[in-house]
């Protein structure tokens, strides 16, 4: 019971340190983008759905990996040449 206890405790730091990320990492990004956020504001229930489909895969804390595997939308293209260890990205290329 005790090991049952613990992983509980676990999972419920984990989900709430994620998710308060999560809010914290979208409105600095919200923040560093105003024209986004006044968009948003206009219409809140209009475009609450879409701005979430946009900020997940910006935000490690929402899905640790997102970047490095591509998450649900596939890997995103290079927006310039460069290298960081590995193969050398082509712009363009995902």
């Amino acid at each position: 019971m005790e090991e049952a206890t613990v992983l509980g405790v676990g999972l419920l730091v984990a989900g709430h340190e994620t998710t308060a990320n999560m809010i914290a990492l979208s409105t600095f990004a919200l923040l560093q983008h105003p024209d986004q956020l006044a968009l948003l504001r206009e219409d809140p229930a209009g475009r609450i759905d879409n701005a979430v489909e946009e900020l997940l895969p910006d935000h490690p804390a929402a899905r640790p990996g997102a970047r490095r595997s591509g998450g649900r939308r596939g890997p995103r293209p290079a927006d310039q040449e460069g290298r960081c260890g590995g193969p050398r990205p082509v712009r363009g290329q995902p």
